[in-house]
């Protein structure tokens, strides 16, 4: 039988034309302004070494650390605004209840990172489940230090995306945290650094569960450096301790010698515990364990195991 269903009109084609041109145009726009976004994070973050051989280039890069210091200062002066659950020193716990409890009378396991160093994406990739059933068993509570040592945008953005989750969602930090590490990881096995950009963060953080209204606000939030005195927290405790490379984890307060056995044994924290194995405790003012090799950012090829990401200089800022 022939169909009567009304059909929309020239006047209604149009207009229907018109609202998927307008909605293009917006995110065409929308696109653009996280590359620039984008643009100006990766120039903040290094990229400024193409001008360095400039003497406008030299100028630019010591005005900008004369303003970071100063604004440094400031803000410790007044008192630093971190995210919900984020204590003084930058940390975050990680209990039985959830995101900012304890485990009373349990083991403490601190993991220092920086969220662009794929060692440390590495470890996270091998033990995120080990670390979520020694939590939920009570043996231990996980803490979580993260910090820029390698003056990567990548860490602000995820750090970023994280904030979000810990200020309005903390039932997803976890799946945000270690989302954000397994795409760093993979993005150093590939080789392909397509999703090493901003709107990558935002794709992963929704894939992860954060509410797309929260994701779609982490290229604001950087822009407007939200969760800066956070970052700067943990840039201080990790100076404090004169680490110089990252991952480092702590037992109780002492250092564990992380070898390759701890990136291929997805046990192997279950197994110190067990065994009650740990090392010496770096405390402010004595120096930690040998450096590893520097690990800037992807483009310097896939990532290994078991060599920690070593600090450039003072461990950034």
């Amino acid at each position: 039988m022939p169909s009567y269903e009304s059909r929309p009109t020239k006047a209604e084609r149009r207009e229907a034309a018109r609202a998927r041109a307008r909605a293009l145009r917006a995110e065409q726009e929308r696109r653009a302004q996280r590359r620039k976004v984008t643009r100006r994070a990766l120039i903040a973050g290094g990229a400024l070494v193409l001008v360095g051989g400039t003497t406008a280039g030299t100028l630019l890069v010591i005005d900008q650390r004369k303003k970071e210091k100063e604004r440094r200062e400031l803000r410790e002066s007044q008192g630093l605004s971190l995210p919900r659950h984020v204590v003084q020193d930058g940390s975050w716990s990680v209990g039985a209840e959830g995101i900012g409890t304890v485990n009373e009378g349990a083991r403490e396991l601190k993991i220092i990172f920086d969220y662009a160093c794929h060692f440390c994406a590495n470890l996270d990739v091998a033990h995120a489940e080990e670390f979520s059933t020694l939590v939920a068993e009570k043996k231990i509570t996980l803490v979580f230090q993260p910090a820029k040592i390698l003056g990567q945008a990548w860490t602000d953005w995820c750090m970023t995306a994280v904030g979000l989750a810990l200020d309005n969602e903390p039932d997803k930090v976890l799946a945000v945290h270690s989302a954000l590490l397994e795409a760093l990881a993979r993005i150093y096995q590939t080789k392909d650094t397509t999703n090493y950009t901003l709107d990558g963060v935002v794709s992963v953080a929704k894939s992860a569960g954060l509410s797309a209204s929260l994701a779609d606000r982490i290229e604001t939030e950087v822009t407007r450096e939200t969760y800066r005195d956070w970052l700067e927290a943990g840039n201080k405790t990790f100076r404090s301790y004169n680490l110089d490379s990252t991952p480092k984890a702590f037992l109780d307060g002492k250092e564990l010698k992380l070898d390759n056995s701890f990136f291929t044994n997805t046990q192997a924290f279950t197994e110190v515990l067990g065994g009650g194995a740990g090392g010496a405790s770096p405390t402010p003012g004595q120096a930690s364990s040998t450096p590893g090799q520097a690990s800037p950012g992807p483009t310097d090829g896939a990532g290994g195991t078991g060599t920690p990401s070593q600090a450039p200089g003072d461990g950034g800022s």
